[in-house]
């Protein structure tokens, strides 16, 4: 997948317009369209910066689709949970280990299931 139906598909996840992104990232709305349009193609600075905008790495834009992590987190819709503990390392212990202990807890109950 090319890099502006990669930003498109990234900005829709977070649920935002082209000129919501734009004005995040201080580009025009035209600019964010035609890099969407394979109309421009943005510079690396450039991709860095959505990238750091969109709480995204920015290997994203440049990785192919079959061996990036997050383009199949976005995929898989679980681009959300990402964004969610984005800042796990800085949550206190307590918050931490209630988190985990749920996910393991609904492995294990998954697990359960398919059996």
């Amino acid at each position: 997948m090319k890099i502006g139906k990669k930003l498109k598909k990234l900005r829709l996840a977070k649920g935002l317009t082209i000129k919501q992104l734009a004005d995040a990232c201080h580009f025009s709305s035209s600019f964010i369209s035609d890099v969407e349009h394979e109309k421009k193609n943005p510079s690396i600075e450039n991709i860095k910066y959505l990238a750091d905008i969109l709480n995204a790495p920015y290997t994203y834009f440049l990785e192919d689709d079959n061996t990036s992590v997050y383009a199949t987190c976005i995929a898989k819709g679980t681009l959300e949970v990402l964004d969610l503990v984005n800042d796990f390392d800085e949550w206190n212990e307590a918050d931490r280990e209630e988190l985990l202990h749920y996910l393991r807890a609904k492995r294990v109950i998954r697990e359960t299931r398919a059996k």
